[in-house]
This record gives structure tokens, sequence and C-alpha cells, in this order.
């Protein structure tokens, strides 16, 4: 099992990714061009015809179209992991263990890094879509479908994470974790 220090590593690690992801998460979360526009208010207030609220259709419209980007960032996410998660979780932890070499024995885990910062990506885009969601329309249904989304995206986080630490670690304490199956997403598919 990773020791505190190194799980604090992994964890700062995580964090200067996420602070890095967050200065380009509005542009990641703008509406392509050719789209239809962000619902906005004018300087001098709402406009004349919308009143103060804007009218329930422009809200269902408004939530539909973040509901369709949330849909698409989650096809990415199954993309990445090959729809299956704990199978994607193996593979990775293979393809880490196959660059420990005689010249290498530390391995190369910088690819595993491009891993976690692309699923850092989508669960930012993820998190800025239900928090428009939430900012829009509240508690209820479509959030929950954004929040269960979200939390199928941290558990992979966690298990790559998870992965990370054996990494720093030492080649030796990740074989011991994966041959015991201590790490998380071997937990996970019991």
């Amino acid at each position: 099992m990773p020791s505190s220090h190194m799980l604090l590593a992994v964890r700062a690690l995580i964090l200067g990714i996420k602070f890095k992801l967050t200065k380009v998460a509005d542009d990641n979360t703008k509406e392509p061009s050719g789209g239809p526009p962000e619902p906005s208010v004018s300087k001098d207030g709402p406009h004349p015809q919308q009143g103060t609220d804007p009218p329930a259709s422009h809200i269902k419209s408004f939530t539909q179209r973040i509901l369709k980007r949330i849909s698409s960032k989650n096809e990415e996410f199954l993309v990445l992991i090959d729809r299956h998660p704990w199978v994607y979780a193996e593979r990775l932890y293979r393809e880490f263990m196959a660059t420990v070499t005689d010249q290498s024995p530390q391995g190369d885990n910088t690819w595993l890094c491009d891993k976690l910062t692309k699923l850092c990506t989508l669960i930012q885009d993820v998190t800025n879509y239900a928090n428009k969601i939430l900012n829009d329309t509240g508690v209820g249904k479509d959030l929950a479908e954004a929040q269960e989304i979200q939390d199928c995206m941290r558990e992979v986080e966690r298990w790559l994470e998870d992965i990370l630490c054996g990494v720093l670690e030492g080649v030796d304490v990740l074989l011991n974790a994966h041959q015991s199956r201590c790490l998380l997403y071997q937990s996970s598919a019991s």
C-alpha cells in the first residue's frame, strides 16, 4: 500500500494538473462556433422581452444543450477507457510494466500522467456543465445524470492515482500490490 507521503506527492501532482486545466476550462465549455450562443444578460440587465426570468422553454432548451455536451464528454470517456474501466486500468498497469527494462528499471510513467491529464480534463468539463445545470435548473434528474457520469470518471481517476502511487514508490511495490490484488481497481472488481 502506498505511504502517506507518496499519496501526498501524487495528490500534489494531480492538483498541479487540475490547476493547469482550470485555466483552459472555460474554453472547453464554450459552444462551438456556429452553434447557438450561451444565454446571457447584458450589462443593462435582462432584455425587455425576456423579463427577469427566462421562460421555461428557454431553460429546458439550454439544459438539453448542456446534457448533449455531457453526453458527448461521457462518450469521449467511454472511448478513452474502451468502455471497460477495470480492463482499462489493468491494461495501463501492464503497459507500464512493459516499460520496465534493465536499461530503465523504474519504467516510463509519462504516458500514465498523460492519461491522467486527459481524464482530469474530461472530469473538469463535466463538472463545469453540471454547475451550469445546477445554476439554471437546480437539483433534479438532469443534475443526477451529470453527477453519475462524474462519479464514474472520478473512480477511474482514483484507480490511476493508485497505480501512479505504486509507480512512484517503486516497481517492486507496484508489482507486490498487483500480485496481492491490493490496487484499488482490483478490489473494486471483486
